[in-house]
């Protein structure tokens, strides 16, 4: 699958249980595979994920399909966003 908006790592580096954080625009993100599974929020501003209010969170299953609603997810989110 192809992700028009984000420079999302390919699927395997997750599976290595690699931690993913990124922006675009005041959109920010963060992905965390732990136990099969991607937890991923999200946040909005400048600030860092430590220092931010975390304003979405959902859970997806780490496989291909998982990954693909995990980009679809966070595309709907982005394109949600307050201006």
């Amino acid at each position: 699958m192809s992700h028009k908006l984000f420079d999302i790592r390919n699927l395997e580096y997750y599976k290595s249980y690699n931690v993913f954080t990124a922006s675009k625009d005041n959109f920010r993100y963060k992905i965390t595979p732990r136990d099969h599974i991607f937890y991923v929020e999200v946040w909005y501003g400048k600030l860092c994920y430590e220092k931010s209010q975390i304003v979405e969170k959902s859970e997806f299953t780490l496989d291909q399909d998982g990954f693909e609603n995990l980009i679809a997810w966070l595309e709907e989110k982005y394109n949600l966003k307050p201006i």
